[in-house]
């Protein structure tokens, strides 16, 4: 099951697919991922997910993810906390402005990242597969050419910002 839209597109491209988004089978509740890890935030995420599969009669496999940034020279942050660093449903630019704002005197050589990704698979019967990707960069100075667009996540943004010494994280 996918939250967001245009990730569908990208899983199906090319091949001949069954991908079902959250929104395809009516799920439309909150998660609070309450976890301290992006590995518990990911099976917090799932385990919602499962349980409104089985209320509905929904027997599919899910996957979810939980990722974010984290910054050496700020101890880890955002970390899981990325998507609400700036508070809540703050705008993704004002979570940029917060981290190169802490970031004003570190320098160049002690502004090392990591992208993080895990991916969650729950089963039909419940098996659970877990798997996690490390990018590592460094966080710019500056933000060049950075375009806002209307499907810019923030994982697309962070991404931007690092020098990956790794093409793509998926």
């Amino acid at each position: 099951m996918i939250k967001y839209e245009n990730y569908i597109w990208n899983f199906k491209s090319g091949k001949n697919s069954s991908i079902l988004s959250l929104k395809d089978i009516g799920f439309n509740e909150e998660i609070d991922e309450n976890g301290t890890t992006f590995e518990e935030n990911s099976l917090i995420k799932a385990k919602a997910i499962k349980a409104y599969c089985e209320k509905n009669d929904i027997n599919e496999i899910i996957m979810t993810d939980d990722a974010g940034l984290c910054i050496d020279a700020l101890n880890g942050e955002p970390g899981v906390y990325s998507a609400r660093y700036a508070g809540d449903h703050a705008p993704q630019i004002v979570a940029i402005n917060k981290v190169l704002s802490k970031m004003e005197n570190v320098k160049d050589e002690d502004r090392t990242a990591k992208f993080v990704c895990v991916l969650t698979l729950m089963m039909p019967d419940g098996k659970i597969n877990v798997a996690r990707g490390e990018t590592l960069g460094r966080i710019q100075d500056l933000l060049e050419s950075l375009h806002m667009g209307q499907y810019l996540f923030q994982k697309d943004l962070i991404r931007l910002w690092m020098n990956l010494q790794k093409k793509n994280l998926e």
